[in-house]
């Protein structure tokens, strides 16, 4: 018969679960939508960004050394979380705890890839800024995007044995 810390546990390993799954869906999601702009990234079309009025200096932004590594980084590391992923629901679907680490580099990935963006030139067409918009909806975007990962992590910590705490 279990106790009832251990059905406890049990119930947040679920519900840890569950939000790996929602956690690996938008990875899954993420991976495929940067793999298929891959192409792009690596040679722009910048003859089309010259002829919405794009500033000289975005232009030489599209056609830089570091967003080209920085995007082919953000792929790699993207592949990785999605292995990472699959693995602890691999171990949560046995009813075990999962390493928590994963979810800690996907939101410091993101943390660091959203302020990267931030310095990076913005885009001005003819003039227009469109710098506030992109960094209001990427905020949001971004928070939103958080909250499976943060979850999982959460529920994580709530399945540790107490005792666990007084051992260390």
């Amino acid at each position: 018969m279990t106790t009832d810390q251990e059905k406890t546990s049990e119930l947040f390993i679920r519900k840890a679960k569950t939000w790996n799954i929602v956690t690996l869906v938008i990875a899954s999601i993420g991976l495929v939508a940067n793999l298929f702009s891959i192409s792009s990234v690596l040679n722009p079309d910048i003859e089309t960004f010259r002829k919405i009025g794009a500033s000289t200096e975005y232009l030489n932004y599209l056609q830089s050394t570091s967003l080209k590594a920085f995007s082919i980084v953000g792929i790699i590391i993207s592949i990785v979380l999605v292995v990472l992923y699959v693995m602890n629901q691999m171990k949560l679907s046995k009813n075990q705890l999962a390493p928590k680490f994963p979810y800690y580099i996907y939101i410091g990935w993101s943390v660091l890839s959203y302020i990267i963006g931030l310095l990076a030139p913005k885009m001005q067409i003819e003039g227009m800024d469109f710098g506030m918009i992109t960094t209001l909806l990427g905020i949001a975007f971004r928070a939103i995007l958080f909250i499976p990962a943060i979850l999982v992590i959460y529920y994580l910590f709530k399945a540790e044995p107490e005792d666990a705490d007084e051992k260390n």
